[in-house]
Order: C-alpha cells, then structure tokens, then sequence
C-alpha cells in the first residue's frame, strides 16, 4: 500500500489518489495550453526509495498509469535515424514535461522549478505559474512563497486538490484528521527561504548529499534570489520585474 514511503503525519491518509489527481490536473492544464511547460518538482528525499526522487516518480505514474496527454507532453522520443548508441542525449523536440529532482521543501520547489524551467528554456523564465498541490497548502504558497520571490500575484495561481473525503465506513481518527498547515506557515513566515530554521530539514532530505546545479546554471537575476537566505525579502532585480520603458526615438 505504499506506506514505507510517507512521513508519519501523512500515514492513515489516502494521498497516492490526491496524489494521481494532482499529476493529471498538471498534465491536462498543459494540454489545453501549448505554451505551458510541466516540471514536476521533488528531490531524492528519502532513503528507503534509493536514488529516485520524488518528481521522477511522479513522471513514472504519469506514463505508466497512461495519464491523457502525459506521453504526448514527452516530445518525438524517436531517435535519430542513423544515431549511434553512445550519441549524446539530447531533449526530444517538443517536450514539454521534465523533472526538478533537487527541491526538499516546497519553497525549493517553487524556486527549484522556475530554474529548471530556464534550464530546459534556454535562460527564459516563466510568464505565468500555476502550482497544483494540496489545498491546504494553498496560502502558504500564495502568501508566503509567491511574495519571497515577487512573482506578480497576477501571474501565479495555485489549483489546490486535496485526499479524497472519507468513505462512509471510515471513521475519522487521530491518524486520518485533516491535514493542517499552521505549523509549518508559522515557520515559514520567521524564515521565509527556508534556510535557517529549514537548513535542519534540508540536510535530511538530502540523505544522498546531491549538489543543486542551478546555482550555476540559473540566469544572473535568478542565481541571486537562489542565494538570498532572508530574513528580509530580497530587492534585487528579477527577470519578472517590471522593465523600464524604452525611451522612444
């Protein structure tokens, strides 16, 4: 039943079906939209699931669960006629769906997936962010993560899809009550990047001591929110910032 891979508090929930949910509503939000990329966000956080991270398992579910639009969003993963086995990997024309397998929390996983966007973008930066997670967690990415990178409020939305409701012959218990985020906003809201009252939690979730690239693959404007640990909220300039006006001939 998957249980070995949730953390205690998440045990007794039904989350491999809110879970299904929240890849499907991802992939068919790209579907609609052509120009939308998916990047499903989640590091190598745990042990006991050996080297994959948690976006890869997402991806995984996705395809082989036969999700509408997920292998279509993969590209023309034929290769080359002619190509030879030991040719260098390169992304297949027209994917649109990729993987961030370094986020440990979920302001990495905000940050974490707008540079990989840019990775997989040649430098660009996203137009607009929809997040699709928990509904619980709603507010602390509307509230706290979006403000910690000034992403035009706008521009970023959350599509919130939380475990399914109790059958009728379940019984709410201490290990089925509804998940609350009060804890972890009042943490976040004393550390808004994570980094110092997260630098604990961070290091456990990299039980397999991976470096983050994109502190040098990110844009310049990036790399610097990447590196900003707070307390305060950062000023300096951002690829999403406003420009100034050309002035006109």
């Amino acid at each position: 039943d998957g249980g070995g891979a949730w953390e205690p508090y998440q045990r007794g929930h039904r989350l491999p079906e809110a879970l299904a949910a929240h890849i499907q509503q991802a992939v068919s939000i790209a579907t609609e939209d052509s120009t939308a990329v998916v990047v499903f966000s989640g590091g190598q956080t745990r042990t006991d699931a050996a080297a994959r991270s948690e976006a890869q398992s997402y991806l995984d579910l996705a395809i082989a669960n036969d999700i509408p639009g997920a292998k279509a969003l993969l590209g023309d993963t034929t290769p080359p006629s002619g190509s030879a086995d030991d040719a260098p990997a390169t992304t297949p024309k027209g994917r649109r769906i990729f993987v961030d397998d370094f986020a440990r929390d979920s302001y990495e996983n905000v940050i974490f997936s707008i540079a990989r966007f840019a990775e997989v973008t040649g430098g660009r930066t996203p137009q607009r962010i929809t997040v699709v997670g928990f509904a619980y967690k709603e507010k602390r990415f509307l509230e706290l993560h979006r403000h910690a990178i000034r992403f035009p409020p706008d521009r970023f939305s959350y599509v919130g899809i939380d475990e399914p409701s109790l059958r009728p012959d379940e019984h709410a218990t201490a290990t089925n009550r509804p998940l609350s985020d009060a804890k972890t906003m009042a943490r976040v809201k004393q550390d808004l990047y994570m980094c110092r009252l997260g630098l604990a939690t961070r290091r456990k979730r990299n039980p397999n001591r991976r470096a983050v690239p994109y502190y040098l693959t990110a844009p310049a404007e990036l790399r610097a929110l990447l590196l900003h640990c707070g307390p305060e909220l950062f000023q300096g300039q951002l690829p999403w910032d406003p420009r100034a006006t050309e002035p006109q001939p």
